[in-house]
Protein backbone atom coordinates (compact mmCIF):
# COMPACT_ATOMS: atom_id res chain seq x y z
CA UNK A 1 0.00 0.00 0.00
CA UNK A 2 1.79 3.75 -0.70
CA UNK A 3 2.08 5.86 1.55
CA UNK A 4 -1.03 8.20 -0.34
CA UNK A 5 -3.58 5.10 -0.23
CA UNK A 6 -2.32 4.61 3.30
CA UNK A 7 -3.37 7.86 4.54
CA UNK A 8 -6.40 8.30 2.44
CA UNK A 9 -7.53 4.96 4.17
CA UNK A 10 -6.28 5.96 7.85
CA UNK A 11 -8.82 9.43 7.06
CA UNK A 12 -12.05 7.19 5.71
CA UNK A 13 -11.93 5.01 8.86
CA UNK A 14 -11.24 8.20 11.06
CA UNK A 15 -13.88 10.14 9.73
CA UNK A 16 -16.18 6.37 10.17
CA UNK A 17 -14.85 6.32 13.47
CA UNK A 18 -16.19 10.13 14.30
CA UNK A 19 -19.41 9.28 12.08
CA UNK A 20 -20.08 6.54 14.86
CA UNK A 21 -19.32 8.70 17.74
CA UNK A 22 -22.08 11.01 16.55
CA UNK A 23 -24.19 8.21 16.14
CA UNK A 24 -23.53 6.92 19.75
CA UNK A 25 -24.11 10.59 21.14
CA UNK A 26 -27.58 11.32 19.37
CA UNK A 27 -29.17 7.91 20.42
CA UNK A 28 -27.73 8.20 23.59
CA UNK A 29 -30.00 11.67 23.69
CA UNK A 30 -33.29 8.83 23.52
CA UNK A 31 -35.84 10.43 26.04
CA UNK A 32 -37.01 8.22 29.06
CA UNK A 33 -40.40 5.99 28.09
CA UNK A 34 -43.74 6.83 28.82
CA UNK A 35 -46.13 4.61 30.74
CA UNK A 36 -49.80 4.71 29.52
CA UNK A 37 -52.13 1.37 30.94
CA UNK A 38 -51.25 -0.42 33.94
CA UNK A 39 -52.77 -3.32 34.79
CA UNK A 40 -51.47 -6.23 37.82
CA UNK A 41 -50.04 -7.61 35.88
CA UNK A 42 -48.81 -6.07 32.54
CA UNK A 43 -48.45 -2.44 31.26
CA UNK A 44 -48.20 -0.23 28.31
CA UNK A 45 -44.94 1.57 27.40
CA UNK A 46 -44.71 3.42 24.47
CA UNK A 47 -41.38 6.26 23.48
CA UNK A 48 -40.80 8.89 21.18
CA UNK A 49 -38.98 7.58 18.43
CA UNK A 50 -35.57 9.10 17.08
CA UNK A 51 -36.77 11.47 14.77
CA UNK A 52 -34.45 11.70 11.55
CA UNK A 53 -35.63 13.93 9.27
CA UNK A 54 -33.60 17.08 9.96
CA UNK A 55 -30.58 15.22 11.68
CA UNK A 56 -30.04 13.71 8.10
CA UNK A 57 -29.57 17.34 6.68
CA UNK A 58 -25.57 17.76 5.91
CA UNK A 59 -23.71 17.53 8.69
CA UNK A 60 -26.75 15.77 11.11
CA UNK A 61 -26.00 13.05 12.80
CA UNK A 62 -27.93 10.39 10.81
CA UNK A 63 -26.50 10.43 7.43
CA UNK A 64 -28.08 8.48 5.18
CA UNK A 65 -30.01 6.43 7.59
CA UNK A 66 -34.03 5.92 7.54
CA UNK A 67 -36.30 5.63 10.80
CA UNK A 68 -36.89 1.78 9.40
CA UNK A 69 -33.10 1.08 10.65
CA UNK A 70 -33.53 1.53 13.85
CA UNK A 71 -34.52 -1.22 16.68
CA UNK A 72 -35.73 -0.49 20.23
CA UNK A 73 -35.17 -2.34 22.96
CA UNK A 74 -36.83 -1.86 26.44
CA UNK A 75 -35.53 -2.95 29.35
CA UNK A 76 -37.87 -3.78 33.03
CA UNK A 77 -36.33 -4.00 36.02
CA UNK A 78 -38.10 -4.81 39.84
CA UNK A 79 -37.42 -1.81 42.10
CA UNK A 80 -34.05 -0.50 40.60
CA UNK A 81 -32.46 -0.58 37.49
CA UNK A 82 -29.97 -2.68 38.95
CA UNK A 83 -28.67 -6.00 37.82
CA UNK A 84 -30.47 -8.37 35.35
CA UNK A 85 -33.70 -7.18 34.05
CA UNK A 86 -37.27 -8.96 34.67
CA UNK A 87 -37.63 -8.60 30.91
CA UNK A 88 -35.99 -7.63 27.98
CA UNK A 89 -37.66 -6.82 24.86
CA UNK A 90 -36.67 -5.66 20.87
CA UNK A 91 -38.96 -4.02 19.08
CA UNK A 92 -38.31 -4.42 14.90
CA UNK A 93 -39.02 -0.94 13.11
CA UNK A 94 -42.94 -2.40 11.62
CA UNK A 95 -44.19 -3.28 15.12
CA UNK A 96 -44.17 1.18 16.21
CA UNK A 97 -43.63 2.40 19.39
CA UNK A 98 -45.89 0.73 21.57
CA UNK A 99 -45.56 -2.23 23.52
CA UNK A 100 -47.26 -4.57 26.01
CA UNK A 101 -45.08 -5.87 28.85
CA UNK A 102 -46.57 -8.97 30.36
CA UNK A 103 -45.78 -11.30 33.35
CA UNK A 104 -45.77 -8.81 35.49
CA UNK A 105 -46.25 -9.24 39.10
CA UNK A 106 -49.26 -7.63 41.01
CA UNK A 107 -48.16 -4.71 43.29
CA UNK A 108 -44.80 -4.18 42.42
CA UNK A 109 -42.68 -1.40 41.75
CA UNK A 110 -40.77 -1.73 38.57
CA UNK A 111 -38.66 0.69 36.12
CA UNK A 112 -38.52 0.57 32.46
CA UNK A 113 -35.88 2.66 30.49
CA UNK A 114 -35.32 2.20 26.90
CA UNK A 115 -32.04 1.75 24.12
CA UNK A 116 -31.81 2.39 20.25
CA UNK A 117 -29.65 0.91 17.98
CA UNK A 118 -28.64 0.31 14.45
CA UNK A 119 -27.46 -3.40 14.46
CA UNK A 120 -26.72 -3.02 10.92
CA UNK A 121 -23.82 -0.25 11.74
CA UNK A 122 -22.81 -1.96 14.65
CA UNK A 123 -23.47 0.83 16.96
CA UNK A 124 -25.82 1.08 20.49
CA UNK A 125 -26.88 3.69 21.84
CA UNK A 126 -27.08 4.07 26.03
CA UNK A 127 -30.45 3.50 28.55
CA UNK A 128 -32.69 6.07 28.58
CA UNK A 129 -33.40 7.39 31.47
CA UNK A 130 -35.91 5.25 34.13
CA UNK A 131 -39.35 5.39 33.99
CA UNK A 132 -40.97 4.29 37.52
CA UNK A 133 -44.14 2.47 37.82
CA UNK A 134 -46.40 0.23 40.12
CA UNK A 135 -48.47 -2.43 39.07
CA UNK A 136 -52.18 -2.18 40.51
CA UNK A 137 -53.00 -4.80 43.18
CA UNK A 138 -55.32 -7.53 42.51
CA UNK A 139 -58.83 -7.05 42.61
CA UNK A 140 -61.33 -10.10 43.71
CA UNK A 141 -65.01 -9.69 42.94
CA UNK A 142 -67.64 -9.62 45.51
CA UNK A 143 -67.90 -13.56 46.16
CA UNK A 144 -71.56 -14.72 45.62
CA UNK A 145 -74.08 -14.79 48.50
CA UNK A 146 -73.77 -17.82 50.74
CA UNK A 147 -76.37 -20.91 50.65
CA UNK A 148 -78.17 -22.78 53.26
CA UNK A 149 -78.31 -26.30 52.84
CA UNK A 150 -79.39 -28.66 55.29
CA UNK A 151 -81.04 -26.82 58.50
CA UNK A 152 -81.74 -28.45 62.29
CA UNK A 153 -83.12 -26.79 65.30
CA UNK A 154 -79.48 -25.88 66.49
CA UNK A 155 -77.29 -26.08 63.51
CA UNK A 156 -77.47 -24.54 59.51
CA UNK A 157 -75.00 -26.40 56.39
CA UNK A 158 -73.44 -23.27 54.83
CA UNK A 159 -71.84 -22.94 51.69
CA UNK A 160 -70.30 -20.56 49.67
CA UNK A 161 -68.03 -19.88 46.85
CA UNK A 162 -64.30 -18.28 46.75
CA UNK A 163 -64.55 -15.07 44.97
CA UNK A 164 -62.60 -14.73 41.21
CA UNK A 165 -59.50 -13.22 40.81
CA UNK A 166 -61.03 -10.51 38.37
CA UNK A 167 -57.42 -10.14 36.61
CA UNK A 168 -56.51 -14.03 36.44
Amino acid sequence: MSAQNKKEFDYEFEEDERERERLKDALASIAAPQIQRVYPKEVEVTWQEIDTSEAAASGGPFPQIDASEFIYEVFVYEGKPQGPPASCQRCEPQSGNVLKIEKLKPNTQYCVNIRATLPERDVTGALSQPTFFRTLSILHEIPPPPKIGNRGPTWMQVSWKNALNIYG
